[in-house]
């Protein structure tokens, strides 16, 4: 390749040197350029008007087409080479491969050779006397002897071999990255004329690979990397059908996104929360108009089974602490407990204990329910007063009953 380039190169120069040294030969020639008046026609030539002259936007069209065309086409041997090369190269490993393989048999038979021989010579001297000895002795050195010298023979041939197609590989490899050098070079400095035509081109050419990897990674859940190689598909104008198949699986990915994000948002969902039941049924109608009902229905009602217990449970318990602060507070009513003439104002687990103060009422303490049967009294920082009682829920602690020993004092 490079000689024809230089010989084409040298012809190129001649027929340059040859047409410079005719020009120069002819003086006539010279002689009219310099005598013509400065009024002649020839000095001024005037370009007749041509009807097919093309607009900029078809010239630049056709220069377009033609800077697509080579970089495609450049894309396209860059690639057949780099399959060639791989291809080549896995052929020569291979053959590398046997005759090393080769080598290491024979340096392994040679170096059993020496033991074997000296194996037999200790079974015929056992078994073996006299000139029957001596012959099977002699036969065995000569027998060992040839068979080394064969293998010897044989690997120093092997091993040239491989040296010679290691030299071989290693030229061919030279080429070969050559040869991919050069048109990888070529193909940057197309794209660096027409970077806008390169990228579509690059784009066209991994369409279909870019698709095939969106369809890929939405079935894994990546949805974002999916709907970027989608883009890329679409870019590259890739087949109507592989793209239907692409939109069809990262639109399910996507879809599957959403249903996982709002199962998570029931999950979220604390189903001892006051008003998580409430909660539930907004979520149940913003699946109704996402269109997700049948996927999250489940989820949905297993959470509402969930707020409901909790729901009845925190019923039973609101029941239980009215119940205790009734009971303790018509308890203490009875006995005039905590002051006779104080009003027991009770509540869930809460019993409030108020005073009167001529215009009105002062809270004077509050005591709570810790547990059943234990109640804990706190009195207030600062002084609450008010003018009226609740209409219920309270009770009038009442003189303490006069034992008889106090009644008879």
């Amino acid at each position: 390749m490079a000689r024809k380039k230089k010989k084409a190169e040298a012809a190129r120069i001649a027929q340059t040197q040859a047409a410079s040294s005719k020009a120069q030969g002819d003086p006539l020639a010279h002689d009219h350029s310099t005598t013509k008046k400065p009024g002649c026609q020839a000095d001024n030539p005037v370009l007749a008007p041509s009807t097919d002259v093309r607009t900029i936007e078809e010239l630049e069209g056709r220069i377009a087409a033609a800077a697509r065309a080579a970089i495609m086409h450049t894309h396209e041997q860059l690639t057949e080479t780099r399959e060639h090369v791989a291809e080549a190269r896995l052929q020569r490993e291979g053959k590398l491969r046997a005759l090393q393989g080769d080598i290491e048999g024979l340096e392994k038979a040679l170096a059993d050779l020496e033991p074997r021989s000296a194996a037999l010579q200790q079974q015929a001297r056992a078994f073996l006397q006299g000139d029957e000895l001596q012959e099977m002795l002699k036969q065995l050195h000569l027998a060992f002897s040839k068979k080394q010298l064969d293998l010897e023979s044989e690997l120093d041939s092997k091993r040239m071999a491989l040296a010679v197609l290691q030299a071989d590989n290693e030229a061919r490899s030279e080429e070969e990255d050559l040869e991919l050098q050069l048109l990888a070079d070529q193909l940057r400095s197309f794209e660096a004329l027409a970077p806008q035509i390169a990228r579509h081109v690059s784009l066209e050419l991994a369409a279909e690979e870019n698709a095939l990897r969106a369809i890929e990674l939405a079935r894994e859940g990546k949805l974002d990397e999916a709907k970027e190689a989608l883009e890329l598909a679409r870019a590259g104008c890739v087949g109507a059908d592989l793209l239907a198949r692409a939109e069809a699986a990262v639109g399910a990915a996507a879809h599957r996104a959403e249903v996982r994000a709002f199962i998570a948002r029931i999950e979220a969902v604390d189903p001892t929360y006051r008003h998580a039941i409430e909660r539930l049924k907004g979520l149940e109608l913003m699946a109704e108009e996402e269109g997700l009902r049948s996927e999250v229905s489940r989820f949905l009602e297993e959470k509402k089974k969930l707020a409901l217990k909790a729901a009845e449970e925190r019923e039973r318990e609101l029941s239980r602490r009215w119940a205790a602060a009734r009971r303790q507070a018509k308890l203490w009513a009875e006995f005039g407990e905590p002051r006779a003439g104080a009003a027991l104002v009770y509540g869930p687990g809460k019993i409030e204990v108020w005073v009167p103060n001529g215009s009105g009422w002062t809270l004077r303490e509050v005591h709570a329910l810790v547990k059943e049967g234990v109640w804990t009294k706190r009195t207030p920082r600062q002084r609450i007063n008010c003018r009226e009682l609740p209409s219920k829920n309270f009770y009038i602690a009442a003189e303490p009953i006069a034992t008889a020993g106090e009644a008879a004092n």
